[in-house]
């Protein structure tokens, strides 16, 4: 057992330890739930990443202590190195946060939808009115939303699959 693994088991234990400790809405608000999985996957790359290394630390120094104490300005650091982390395995480390894709999609495809209901809409308006423009436009708003919920959804599943979700 190396150093760092000993760390992960004592920061796992301490994050179990809080959830019996804190109330439901904290921890929803405060997103406990992930931290378990992303001090996982600090552990798998803090070989060849030291900032990893840094940031498993710091989860033991930092991180689980402002839980513990309610003053606003150990809140406020505790959210700012929670995204911190997760913007680094995002980014270094290639992994996608819950729900990612989904939500960029659908808006991809409501934009895109837009934009080709409205030119379709533009075609079939043979009497200046505009009502099949504004068709053209709903319609496409969600046929392109409903394909990108789907497409987003399909990517989401690959990356949890593949155990990129963090």
């Amino acid at each position: 057992m190396n150093a760092n693994e000993i760390l992960r088991d004592k920061i796992i234990e301490d994050i179990r330890k809080l959830k019996t400790e804190i109330r439901t809405k904290k921890i929803k608000r405060l997103q406990i739930d992930r931290l378990e999985n992303m001090v996982n996957k600090l552990y798998q790359h803090s070989d060849n990443c030291h900032i990893c290394s840094n940031f498993l630390i710091t989860f033991e120094n930092n991180l689980l202590n402002n839980l513990e104490l309610t003053d606003k300005s150990h809140l406020k650091n505790y959210m700012t190195n929670f995204r911190k982390i997760v913007s680094h395995l995002c980014k270094k480390h290639k992994l996608v946060t819950k729900g990612s894709s989904q939500g960029t999609f659908t808006l991809l495809g409501m934009s895109f939808g837009m934009s080709i209901g409205a030119s379709i809409g533009m075609i079939f308006d043979i009497d200046n009115q505009g009502s099949w423009f504004v068709l053209g436009m709903s319609f496409g708003t969600l046929f392109g939303m409903s394909f990108g919920m789907l497409l987003g959804t399909i990517l989401d599943s690959n990356a949890k699959k593949k155990g990129n979700v963090i």
